[in-house]
């Protein structure tokens, strides 16, 4: 998987699958902490994980590509 740092917390993360969800058929992310094999999963819908979220008064990508 990629890996991505996250806008606010600085956060590295994995992806770990890209999926749909059932009922609509929304792609979603899957992702954990990239330095924890164990953590928890967590899931956003693809376009909030690929889209933009304000850092103050700034509008900057969610998750940046970092791998």
């Amino acid at each position: 998987g990629q890996t991505y740092k996250h806008f606010k917390t600085g956060g590295v993360y994995l992806v770990t699958a890209v999926g749909l969800n059932e009922p609509d058929l929304e792609p979603l992310v899957h992702y954990r902490d990239a330095e924890d094999p164990y953590a928890i999963i967590w899931t956003r819908q693809l376009h909030v994980f690929t889209g933009k979220a304000l850092d103050g008064e700034t509008l900057v990508q969610r998750f940046v590509q970092i791998g």
